[in-house]
């Protein structure tokens, strides 16, 4: 078709018609550009790099069936990621898994995950250029990791991960609910693909921490954890949000030194949670070990009282005294309430008169006692007093400050008060 085109152009060049004959070779470039657009273009030179980086990281260059990507393996003793031979065949985490996890969880069931990306928002256009996955295995930590140095590779590490995972039913990830695991069922899709964690359970370890430290560590973002809870940092680690920027650097001028960092962070991201979901179970179930500090039984005693286990949390709160800890005013507050589902009038009683001291829940106490004299102990006279009291109160505040809520819970006392002197007036 081009030599067509060519001996077309040279024949007319001549004409009167066209202007000139650097217009017609101007044609033939361009249709030289276009024949050339469609041949298989070499791979760029800076792939060549790819053994010196696997040799780099004591991985390899994977080629099973495969375009080039690289695998790399690793693994840690028990001791070598601290974790302690108290119970290393299984976990238990009831409380802090809501009851999703009632049942003592094998180790050997569990297969850790976490990615690298092209960007943090997620979404069709993310892609997952390194994929890392562990698990438990010979009384050890094992870690398999596969870089991507191009796109539309993630495929064949996907075919090789379904050989490690047959033996494996519960994912652990740190925000994989929200983020990874998304995007990696978007992968799926993209490469129809059958999704290879669908009959998996997942704990994400963010939420677990986030109930148990939320209270006491500014954030509960994995880096944090290491060095409040861990008390250990990372040296020379490379920042989250620099990790897309050095792979797209990477895809244009091949030098890797960056790519070996973002390589040894999803590995100490993952040892990390190794450790972590073993440090969570041992807070949960160890919880007179005097390495549990007080704001974590503190923590385990909120969380039981919201997931209605009044037996945990009559346990939790009588370690709390023991240590003589203080214990938020709110939590008592829900606490008291969780007392009187189960009808223990006397101890939710005792709260709320102790609360009533306390400006912050001191109306809501009010408001609790008179319900409970007024239909529980049919006493309405002490009803109506402890009406007045709240009374007392709204006023004192009102004076200090223009208070709303307690202008609010006035008038709903009124109302209270106006049915107490109907029932006292009819005997």
């Amino acid at each position: 078709m081009l030599e067509f085109w060519s001996k077309w152009v040279l024949q007319y060049s001549s004409s009167p018609i066209l202007e000139s004959q650097k217009y017609f070779m101007d044609i033939i470039d361009k249709l030289k550009y276009y024949s050339d657009s469609t041949q298989p273009k070499p791979e760029p030179q800076k792939k060549s790099n790819l053994q010196e980086l696997a040799t780099n990281l004591n991985g390899y260059v994977f080629e099973e069936n495969s375009l080039p990507l690289i695998k790399r393996e690793s693994y840690f003793s028990f001791n070598d990621i601290q974790i302690e031979k108290l119970n290393t065949k299984s976990i238990k985490l009831p409380l802090l898994t809501k009851g999703d996890f009632s049942k003592l969880i094998n180790i050997t069931d569990l297969l850790f995950f976490d990615l690298e990306t092209t960007g943090l928002a997620g979404g069709a256009g993310t892609y997952p250029f390194l994929i890392g996955i562990a698990f438990f295995e010979n009384n050890g930590f094992k870690i398999i990791q596969y870089f991507l140095p191009e796109y539309d590779r993630d495929i064949y590490a996907y075919l090789d991960i379904k050989k490690h995972i047959k033996n494996k039913s519960i994912l652990a990830s740190f925000n994989g609910k929200s983020y990874d695991y998304p995007l990696l069922k978007n992968r799926f899709i993209l490469n129809r693909f059958d999704d290879i964690f669908k009959d998996f359970k997942h704990i994400d370890l963010l939420h677990l921490s986030r109930r148990m430290w939320k209270n006491s560590l500014d954030n509960c973002s994995l880096g944090n954890i290491e060095q409040q809870i861990f008390k250990f940092s990372r040296l020379n680690d490379i920042e989250g949000y620099l990790i897309p920027h050095t792979y797209f650097d990477y895809l244009q001028s091949g030098n890797y030194n960056d790519i070996v960092n973002i390589i040894l962070h999803n590995e100490q991201d993952l040892v990390s949670l190794g450790r972590l979901i073993f440090h969570l179970s041992q807070i949960e179930n160890e919880v007179k070990n005097t390495k549990i500090n007080e704001s974590e039984i503190v923590s385990l005693f909120e969380i039981a009282i919201k997931s209605n286990s009044l037996s945990k949390a009559k346990y939790y709160l009588e370690l709390i005294k023991k240590r003589k800890v203080e214990v938020p005013q709110k939590s008592m507050f829900i606490y008291s309430l969780l007392l009187k589902r189960n009808s223990e009038w006397s101890e939710c009683t005792k709260i709320w008169e102790t609360l009533t001291q306390n400006e912050s829940h001191a109306l809501l106490a009010f408001e609790e006692l008179a319900k409970y004299h007024e239909h529980r102990n049919k006493d309405i006279n002490k009803a109506m007093q402890i009406i007045n009291r709240a009374y007392e109160l709204i006023n004192i505040l009102s004076e200090i400050n223009d208070d709303n809520y307690g202008k609010l819970k006035k008038t709903e006392f009124e109302h209270r008060k106006k049915r107490l002197n109907k029932k006292l007036s009819q005997g």
